[in-house]
């Protein structure tokens, strides 16, 4: 697997390039040193949770797509608007990197929102990275997936729309959060196996 920390470096100094910002711009819109700035390009540095977050807001990106693999960023020639491919084959190098960020948010001390939007986004990027399986599978399937996903929204699929329903807070718990990451950690292999932790760790269909 690349080192996740690559693969954000190259993004961040791709875009702050892109919008004609140096490191001591970027360093002045987050708080950061701009030796730090330029530490974390050169993937010499760890970036937690909240300098990523606000790294992702300086440059007008979403958490997924500062993770994602550069050459993940287009499909069909062109750039999905969710900043994520509909991949054939999960994107586990993405996936595994949100998930090591957050391996280290639970040990750490964080506002609870910060928390709830980086759950949030494991879940999006997921969702999306196995959008071509689910889409392929039946129509409940697809609606199981969808129902994970943590918001409110709205699936077209087989000529139908489904509404689907809001999970649980995930923030208020850290405990199940970490059990949930360690299985995840353990037993990232596939599709099926993804979708069955997922169900276990929401109490099955109850919710």
């Amino acid at each position: 697997m690349e080192d996740y920390r690559a693969i954000i470096g190259e993004n961040i100094r791709r875009q702050r390039k892109r919008r004609h910002m140096t490191q001591e711009d970027l360093a002045d819109l987050t708080g950061m040193q701009p030796s730090s700035v330029g530490k974390i390009e050169r993937a010499q540095a760890n970036p937690n949770l909240n300098t990523l977050l606000r790294v992702a807001d300086a440059l007008e990106m979403d958490l997924p797509e500062l993770l994602a693999a550069p050459s993940s960023e287009r499909m069909n020639g062109y750039l999905h608007n969710v900043y994520l491919p509909a991949l054939p084959e999960p994107n586990r190098s993405a996936a595994r990197a949100l998930l090591q960020i957050l391996n280290d948010v639970v040990n750490i001390e964080l506002d609870s929102s910060y928390v709830q939007s980086l759950v949030a986004q494991v879940l999006r990027l997921i969702r999306h990275s196995f959008y071509e399986v689910i889409s392929s599978r039946c129509r409940d399937t697809m609606y199981r997936g969808l129902r994970v996903y943590g918001i409110k929204a709205t699936f077209y699929a087989m000529g139908r729309a489904e509404r689907v329903k809001v999970i649980p807070d995930l923030s208020t718990d850290r405990k199940a959060v970490e059990r949930f990451v360690a299985q995840l950690n353990r037993n990232f292999v596939s599709y099926d196996n993804f979708m069955d932790l997922l169900e276990d760790f929401m109490g099955g269909d109850e919710w």
